[in-house]
């Protein structure tokens, strides 16, 4: 006979309702990112099950690469909880079904964002723990990682210009402020002064070498048990490393003056940064000693040549130079289309009158009903004939003798116009 299989008595799933968590602008200066969603708690058992807590919380977990101690697993990840939930405090009953618990937390502006680079790597998770009251059961986790992006708005780019003492070349490049991972990005360059009028010669451009530079700083922490290693708890040992993550090389294109009186060489090409990594962003974050940034290296490779007279040929002189230019890049994720929570107004209509339409009255070419006229009613007034004047009787007014001589008027209705 072939096994049944038992449902599980209780099961757990999440689903996150707010969009990508991303941190617009610089850490100082980003309102940070709002997260929330809902836990949904499913119920089997007909009877219903006894819990004693259902906690959520938000953990980042940084991972070293080069740990103190490799095969300690405390020196070689840290986990601090940034949020936690507390959706059942105390014992409950939770009946058969399904039961939703939302969350919502705002992400601070300064939070590092998930990152995988040589040294380490930041990363965060939702987890949820189902504790429940009965031993028969043992508690349930759930895990979910979740991406935090730190994105830049760019759009702009900046210029900067080189000076080679040795040669008579001037080099002006333009690249953009941000650079997005996965991408490409253009690049202009302008060369000034080829032609060395003293020596009489030229300097020709053979190629162009281009690279991207992570430059990664962290301080490797060291558990309570091995704190004495490195001179104490709280301390650890500083590592640095620079690769190069993105690397390519142009060996024409580029366009020679020739009519300019000192010369001149112009090149625009794409740069791709295809190899970079999804979570290769810049980072900075002082608390865990971690920094990571970025630097463009250009190299221009040129040779001197001496024309020859009545000729369109050259001699090379057999001097080369390999300018080298280093500028500093800042890589961020890309910001797309999305807004900061804090810009983000509520949606306003345009089409929709203040007030409800008129409506007619009838079909008798009628006036259009604005509004129902107001009355103005007045007060009920007594017209005393002559022979019905109050008089007094032994020092007191009469009042039967004034009530069966009154006489009693119609209210009279005034329309007033608005």
């Amino acid at each position: 006979m072939p096994p049944i299989n038992k449902q599980p008595p209780f099961e757990l799933s999440l689903v996150i309702e707010s969009p990508p968590l991303v941190l617009y602008g610089d850490p100082k200066d980003s309102p940070g990112s709002i997260l929330s969603g809902l836990l949904n708690l499913k119920v089997n058992d007909p009877k219903g099950i006894d819990l004693t807590s259902v906690r959520l919380q938000l953990v980042q977990e940084i991972k070293t690469k080069r740990s103190v101690v490799a095969s300690c697993e405390n020196c070689r990840c840290r986990r601090t909880v940034i949020k936690s939930w507390d959706l059942i405090g105390s014992r409950s009953n939770i009946r058969v079904g399904r039961h939703e618990y939302p969350f919502s937390t705002l992400i601070a502006g300064n939070t590092p964002a998930t990152c995988n680079v040589a040294l380490c790597s930041i990363s965060y998770i939702l987890e949820a723990v189902v504790v429940p009251a009965s031993s028969a059961h043992s508690p349930l986790r759930f895990a979910r990682e979740v991406t935090i992006g730190r994105a830049m708005i760019g759009g702009t780019t900046r210029t900067a210009r080189r000076v080679f003492p040795s040669t008579s070349l001037i080099a002006d490049a333009t690249i953009p402020t941000v650079i997005f991972p996965q991408s490409q990005f253009n690049l202009e360059l302008r060369i000034d002064g080829t032609k060395d009028k003293p020596r009489n010669s030229i300097w020709k451009l053979k190629k162009i070498i281009w690279s991207l530079e992570e430059h990664s700083q962290f301080i490797s922490p060291a558990c309570s048990a091995h704190a004495p290693r490195v001179g104490g708890y709280g301390k650890g040992v500083l590592i640095k490393e620079t690769s190069t993550v993105c690397a390519g090389e142009f060996k024409d294109g580029w366009k020679v003056d020739k009519d300019c009186e000192d010369g001149r060489i112009e090149f625009s090409g794409d740069l791709r940064t295809l190899m970079l990594g999804a979570h290769a962003s810049d980072v900075v974050e002082p608390k865990i000693g971690l920094s990571v940034n970025h630097s463009l290296v250009i190299e221009l490779v040129v040779v001197e040549e001496i024309p020859q007279v009545n000729s369109r040929a050259t001699v090379l002189t057999g001097a080369a130079r390999i300018l080298r230019m280093q500028f500093k890049a800042v890589v961020s994720e890309m910001p797309g289309l999305g807004i900061s929570w804090l810009e983000e107004v509520p949606p306003t209509y345009e089409n929709v009158p203040i007030s409800p339409p008129p409506y007619a009255l009838d079909s008798n070419d009628c006036p259009d009903f604005i509004s129902p006229p107001s009355f103005e009613e007045t007060v009920p007034s007594l017209a005393l004939p002559a022979a019905a004047v109050p008089r007094q009787m032994n020092g007191a007014w009469d009042i039967n003798h004034i009530i069966e001589n009154a006489q009693f008027e119609t209210p009279v209705m005034h329309e007033v116009s608005t």
